[in-house]
């Protein structure tokens, strides 16, 4: 029979060799089982980080009042970052919980739809810097559009997480 040149012939090993082969094997499945928490954890920070920079993005496009031609849009402007500070305040209150109660264990499928939801937030910027600059219809239809979205990818997030959770908690 062909000897399969990646496979390993352990008798070759001497005890001490073995048994550090056998913790190395302990450790890695001990990090392998703390990586959904690790994920879990970075994937909060990662969304926090995020969620400041989008707020961040959008209370710098508020432009200074020069003159006093220019206050009233300062103040509608104020009130448009508002608004979406609120907006973007309640997807991180929101994901909070969902991550605090029950996403504990997050798949990669939720990661990935994590990744999504920032990626559509991550638009919201640019969408209130259209509102400030045109208020019209079609700048708010687009921010709705993005925000919509947003919404569908957290209910998608909160559901898988729950999902998971639910068969973890059954399989015990």
């Amino acid at each position: 029979m062909p000897r399969n040149p990646r496979r390993h012939n352990f008798n070759q090993f001497s005890d001490q060799e073995k048994d550090k082969l056998k913790n190395i094997k302990k450790e890695l499945a001990e990090a392998q089982k703390k990586e959904p928490e690790s994920l879990r954890e970075h994937l909060q920070a990662f969304n926090d980080g995020v969620m400041a920079i989008i707020i961040t993005i959008i209370v710098l496009e508020i432009q200074p009042a020069l003159h006093e031609i220019h206050y009233q849009q300062f103040i509608s402007n104020i009130a448009v970052f508002l608004i979406t500070f609120f907006i973007v305040a309640d997807f991180w209150y929101d994901l909070h919980l969902s991550f605090s109660y029950y996403i504990f264990k997050p798949s990669k499928a939720i990661a990935i739809l994590d990744f999504f939801f920032l990626a559509d937030l991550s638009l919201l910027p640019v969408m209130t810097k259209w509102i400030m600059a045109e208020n019209s219809s079609f700048a708010v239809a687009n921010f709705g559009i993005v925000f919509l979205i947003a919404k569908i990818l957290e209910y998608l997030i909160q559901y898988f997480g729950a999902k998971n959770t639910a068969e973890t908690v059954k399989s015990f």
